[in-house]
Formats: structure tokens, C-alpha cells, sequence
């Protein structure tokens, strides 16, 4: 005995479904061939200057590092600013600049590996990946770190989160807030502190 199913009419596939099938099918081929392509991979919200507002945790992050403590009390007291671009050519940097004018510049692409010597001067290998309303940058070494920015959806803040796999009970975040206008040198945003 063969059980036959029944299809609702509204499911049931027309000469209209049929077509309207096989259009998304040629968009998605066109899509996955490389027919379109974004100038511009990170959404607005992400672009811009974003100053240091709250860290919690980050002193045990640099511990877990092992940075000696003298470094990390500098590192404390510093304050920071996070400026985002993109290129024409699909590029990404991110620059992170401190009230003692050390300036990081790391310039990358998504979904591709690349080498990277982070602040505290480890060699990783690194690939940053998007995911919704999250820059993620995962770099491989010893031991191996997630950076993750969390941007809200309006682009007033970023968090800069950072984990370790190897030890799950470290973790870093640190509040940044959009700044606009030029960074005032007297009148720091940041009080310090990790």
C-alpha cells in the first residue's frame, strides 16, 4: 500500500513558481561566479573613529600573554583610538593610535589568511572574517587569540573583545565610542585603567 501525499495548493508549483526558480538559480551562479562584486565589504557602521571608553579584563589578557607588569601599567594608563577603512581594492585597515603617539596599521582582506605582528610584537597568522554585525580576527600562534569587534547597529560603539581558546577564562573587553570630531589632547575621553 503506497501512501500518496497531498500538496496544498498554494505549495503546489506553477509555470510562474518554475521561472521565478530558475532566475534565483541563475542569480545565485551569477553570485557564486563572481558577477557581483562589493567595492565595499563593511557595512557604514563600522567605519570611522571609535575612542576608548571602558576595558575590563585587559590586564589579565596581557598577563596571560606574559607582557611583565611594568608594560602592561603603561599600556593601562594609555588611551586609545581605533580608526576603520576600507579601500577601493576591497582592503580593510584598522589603525589603532595611542595618546603616547605609538600607531599600529593593519591592512587586510577578508576570508584571507595573512601575517600580522600584533602589539606585543607575536608573529600569528590571521584571517578576519565578517559575520553580521561582527569583524572578527582570528590569529593563529602561541598561543592563539579571537579579536572580535562588536559594532551596534546604529554605529555608536564598538567592543573589542578578546579570548584565548587555549585558557576560556580570559577575556578582555573594551567599550570604544564613535568620535566625529578631532581628538582634543586635554581633554582625554579615558581615565585608564584595564
Amino acid at each position: 500500500l503506497v501512501k500518496q501525499s497531498v500538496v496544498p495548493k498554494h505549495f503546489q508549483e506553477t509555470e510562474h513558481t518554475s521561472k521565478t526558480k530558475m532566475f534565483v538559480s541563475m542569480l545565485v551562479l551569477s553570485l557564486l561566479a563572481g558577477g557581483v562584486h562589493s567595492a565595499n565589504p563593511l557595512p557604514e557602521y563600522m567605519i570611522g573613529r571609535f575612542v576608548l571608553k571602558t576595558s575590563e579584563g585587559f590586564d589579565a589578557f596581557m598577563s596571560a600573554l606574559g607582557i611583565d607588569s611594568s608594560i602592561r601599567e603603561v599600556f593601562c594608563a594609555l588611551h586609545f583610538t581605533a580608526i576603520n577603512t576600507q579601500h577601493s581594492n576591497e582592503s580593510i585597515t584598522i589603525e589603532t593610535e595611542t595618546s603616547s603617539e605609538v600607531t599600529t596599521i593593519t591592512t587586510f582582506q577578508l576570508n584571507t589568511p595573512f601575517t600580522e605582528t600584533t602589539a606585543d610584537e607575536r608573529i600569528v597568522s590571521t584571517t578576519a572574517l565578517l559575520e553580521e554585525n561582527y569583524l572578527i580576527k582570528i590569529q593563529i600562534g602561541t598561543p592563539t587569540i579571537i579579536e572580535t569587534r562588536e559594532f551596534a547597529l546604529d554605529g555608536n560603539t564598538m567592543r573589542l573583545i578578546h579570548t584565548m581558546p587555549s585558557n576560556p577564562e580570559i577575556k578582555s573587553v573594551r567599550v570604544y565610542g564613535r568620535q566625529d570630531l578631532p581628538i582634543d589632547p586635554e581633554q582625554p575621553t579615558f581615565i585608564g585603567g584595564c
